[in-house]
């Protein structure tokens, strides 16, 4: 049980210093807000001596991209309903019945997969004395076998590859986390740390393990 809170507080993470990152904009100086304020004016001002037809190619202007925007409404409900079409809790839940531990990942102590909006977060903790490039094995593992299971529920989904990881990854994010079990609260010292988009960018060691 120990184990598996070990595996959530991981992913917790992962997600938490990814939510960490961020900007904030700065305020416009006083003057070049009298300047807008003049330039309102002057706009105004042509707005009033607009003609008919400037109205008319604007009512034109409108229509047209409303109608844009009607297609692209329609490309992204499309590209969510393919994702949503999938049944991520059973393509994980097989993969854990259909992924034993032993006696080829005896090193691995846990790990854990979860879904949220379009971001799978998958991590492992492993014994200490693990092989750094065992770790990747797992990892790469992990996610290419996920595709595999969404596979056999949409047959459209692309295989993975050498190079590539599969279609899944091109529907979802992922984000991969593999610990050795003293460092799960320093990031810096887990074996992976990485993302998937695309399907292409391939998982590598944290660059103290290459």
């Amino acid at each position: 049980m120990k184990k598996k809170i070990v595996a959530l507080l991981l992913a917790s993470s992962m997600a938490l210093s990814l939510s960490a990152c961020g900007g904030s904009g700065s305020d416009s100086s006083s003057s070049k807000s009298d300047t807008k304020k003049e330039e309102t004016v002057k706009s105004d001002k042509k707005a009033d001596e607009a003609t008919t037809e400037d109205s008319s190619d604007k009512a034109n202007s409108s229509e047209s991209d409303a109608s844009d925007q009607g297609n692209d409404s329609t490309s992204s409900t499309s590209d969510t309903q393919t994702a949503s079409s999938l049944n991520m809790d059973k393509c994980i839940s097989d993969l854990k019945a259909n992924l034993p531990l032993d006696p080829d990942y005896t090193y691995v102590q846990d790990y854990y997969i979860g879904v949220k909006d379009d971001t799978i977060t998958i991590t492992a903790v492993v014994d200490d004395s693990t092989d750094p490039s065992l770790a990747l094995d797992f990892a790469d593992t992990l996610v290419r076998q996920l595709n595999l299971y969404a596979q056999m529920q949409d047959s459209s989904i692309e295989s993975s590859s050498q190079n590539f990881y599969g279609g899944l990854y091109t529907r979802y994010n992922a984000l991969v986390g593999v610990a050795p079990a003293s460092k799960t609260n320093s990031q810096k010292d887990w074996f992976v740390y990485d993302g998937i988009s695309g399907g292409k960018v391939m998982l590598k060691l944290n660059k103290q393990y290459r």
